[in-house]
């Protein structure tokens, strides 16, 4: 009976130390998620350049970017790029048999998931968005010359305003807390919506119409840049 006593007392002497301990164990890995969670900051802003393979050829043109980070693993981003020249949106001037060379901006918002650590950042994104033009062919063809006999070409330019949506994959490598280079690779889809294209009809003096070009086009986009992190 003794030596339970003691046995029960030697116990009581341990059992704070022991408890501090178990708590310390179960709280340990969560202090350090919490602790890795902090180290990524919550918001990011850069700048870069990008390049859209449209209407046969490779566009560039510099781009800015805005990342919210949710959580460690999760981002809202947003992004804008402006192609000086953009030959999907170029067109030929029939009157001057000469093709015309437009701009166009780009603008994209959605998400990115994926895994990173305190030095790089693999990630998968989906953001869709839309692709405008301030001036390109919006009407085409031919009209019928006013006294009835051949016809005459005609060209209407206005704005255009497509719907896109950017698949793809992003690369991160954090050479210091404040400072991130980012390098994308993916597919944009652009839906296209086509062009007017005007066709003389004999039979009743006038022009029939029809759309060309609608439909969807996957195009390859790559950018790269440096982003702040704060």
């Amino acid at each position: 009976m003794n030596c339970l006593l003691r046995c029960f007392r030697v116990l009581g002497t341990f059992a704070p130390q022991a408890l501090r301990c178990a708590a310390l164990v179960v709280a340990l890995p969560w202090a350090t998620f919490a602790a890795a969670a902090q180290a990524t900051p919550r918001f990011e802003l850069g700048a870069g350049v990008t390049l859209l393979k449209h209407g046969g050829t490779t566009n560039a043109g510099p781009t800015f970017i805005a990342v919210y980070n949710v959580t460690r693993y999760l981002s809202l981003e947003g992004s804008a790029a402006w192609f000086p020249s953009e030959a999907g949106f170029s067109y030929l001037d029939p009157f001057k048999l000469q093709v015309v060379e437009t701009s166009a901006v780009q603008g994209l918002f959605g998400a990115k998931a994926g895994y990173r650590t305190n030095r790089f950042g693999v990630f998968g994104k989906v953001r869709p968005g839309l692709i405008s033009s301030p001036s390109t062919e919006r009407v085409t063809g031919f009209l019928p010359t006013p006294v009835g006999f051949g016809s005459r070409p005609v060209l209407q330019v206005g704005r255009l305003t497509e719907k896109a949506l950017d698949l793809g994959g992003v690369v991160e490598y954090y050479p210091a807390r404040h400072w991130a280079i980012r390098a994308d690779l993916g597919s944009t889809l652009i839906f296209d919506e086509g062009v007017t294209f005007l066709r003389p009809n004999s039979v009743t003096g006038t022009s029939d119409a029809s759309t060309v070009g609608a439909g969807t086009s996957h195009h390859f986009q790559f950018s790269f840049g440096s982003q702040f992190r704060f």
